[in-house]
């Protein structure tokens, strides 16, 4: 069974941008690329595996649950936030180039999500 974060800890937030598939941020940005390469090496370090090994591990875990940290919480007990935490820690300096061009696209999917925000004043 999953068990779910209390939501006191979001409390604070106000506002939450969820990247669906490049909507905002250019594909050629290649954050996800970085994102990808740190699971393996999650995998790797956390369970002292060959490269290989781990890359292969973190697809199977991707396939069979629908997330590596999906994977990882069922069979290794994972603390989420760790994972989260070491995995986005990447290089973001390719925004500051590619901006977001699909802003205006972003927001007219906005009323899809059902959210009350408007991303109009985002940079792009």
């Amino acid at each position: 069974m999953t068990t779910l974060p209390d939501p006191a800890r979001f409390a604070h937030v106000t506002d939450w941008v969820f990247d669906l598939d490049n909507t905002l941020y250019p594909h050629h940005s290649n954050l996800f690329a970085q994102i990808d390469v740190k699971m393996t090496s999650y995998v790797e370090e956390l369970l002292t595996l060959p490269r290989d090994d781990a890359r292969k591990l973190q697809k199977e875990l991707y396939r069979e649950y629908g997330t590596t940290l999906n994977g990882l919480m069922a069979r290794h007990g994972i603390d989420p936030d760790d994972f989260l935490e070491k995995v986005h820690d990447i290089d973001y300096s390719p925004m500051a180039t590619a901006g977001m061009p699909n802003a205006p696209r972003a927001n007219s999917a906005s009323s899809i999500i059902s959210t009350t925000s408007s991303i109009s004043s985002l940079p792009g």
